[in-house]
């Protein structure tokens, strides 16, 4: 057993080896850092977290203007920062599914649908699309039809945007508090299609539309987003994960298999949930709130709990 001298003594070696040790690496350390910096600056998905709005907004400003995208950049928000960006199909379990035969799937009840007297926003007239000449073309079916579905909660491939950040914004603050969850997130997403080429590979394809078949999607500017993968074949043609189009993007910039055209990005910011009522009294000075949004008695008086509440400790 050491004596008070003898502890001090080797503490103090530890101290410098520890020193040394640092000193040593710390040139390595700092090249790596580098190069994570310059990776995430090259690579297609970026993950950062902001304290304040201010701070996000400022962040937006700076993504339009280093890039040069006044337009085409869309938002979507989501009240837990812990999950991915996922359609709704993924959601129920459905990560891979062929174009051809969710097309067919959901025609098959569509007269039941239409004919309903409580489905009015139902589209007048379903078009059927010949899915042969789209895919051989690069392209895949994307109606009214799949957007109505889409936004009555129907498990779909498609994925909600809004081109307005406050829209956003909304969606990502105006929920009941969870246990656990801290952040919230709001994805930028900016470059509106993103086609990865392979000599012998399937096409993967990121693409949108503005379909705004309900008023509602008018209101919110919705726009939607699907990625599936295409190899001109219309038994293979298949809906896939939304992340699976940044995955393969970082094999690209790996391996160099593929060849990028109009690469996508996208950033996520976190942002605390402690902003949550400064947020939603911000939009709602811009006038985006449940009742603008919505337009329903329900909407209207979740309204009123909101614009009259201004924090969690007030009841």
């Amino acid at each position: 057993m050491c004596d008070k001298r003898e502890f001090i003594n080797n503490l103090n070696e530890t101290g410098k080896s520890v020193g040394s040790v640092i000193r040593e690496k710390l040139p390595k350390i700092l090249k790596f850092i580098q190069k994570l910096s310059e990776y995430n600056k090259n690579n297609c998905y970026e993950e950062i977290t902001l304290n304040t709005w201010e701070d996000v907004e400022n962040k937006i400003i700076e993504i339009k203007s280093d890039h040069n995208q006044n337009h085409g950049v869309i938002f979507r928000g989501q009240s837990d920062s812990r999950w991915n960006l996922e359609s709704s199909l993924e959601r129920f379990g459905i990560k891979n599914c062929s174009i051809n035969k969710y097309s067919e799937f959901i025609n098959s009840f569509y007269e039941k649908i239409y004919k309903e007297p409580l489905c009015v926003q139902c589209p007048k007239k379903l078009d059927f699309i010949d899915h042969q000449k789209l895919i051989e073309a690069g392209d895949i079916p994307l109606n009214d039809y799949m957007v109505y579905l889409r936004h009555y909660g129907f498990p779909s491939p498609l994925l909600d945007w809004s081109e307005d950040k406050d829209v956003a914004a909304f969606f990502a603050f105006a929920t009941p508090e969870r246990e656990g969850v801290k952040y919230s997130s709001i994805f930028v997403y900016y470059h509106f299609s993103a086609q990865l080429v392979g000599d012998s590979q399937p096409d993967f394809v990121l693409k949108s539309s503005k379909n705004r078949l309900i008023e509602r999607d008018k209101i919110q500017k919705t726009c939607f987003t699907v990625a599936y993968k295409n190899n001109r074949n219309l038994k293979t043609a298949e809906y896939v994960p939304f992340m699976d189009i940044l995955n393969k993007e970082t094999e690209s910039q790996d391996h160099g298999s593929y060849k990028i055209m109009n690469k996508p990005k996208i950033v996520k910011i976190k942002i605390p949930r402690t902003e949550k009522y400064k947020i939603l009294t911000i939009v709602n000075k811009r006038n985006i709130n449940y009742y603008s949004l919505f337009k329903s008695e329900e909407a209207f008086l979740m309204n009123m709990w909101y614009k009259n509440r201004q924090s969690d400790s007030i009841l």
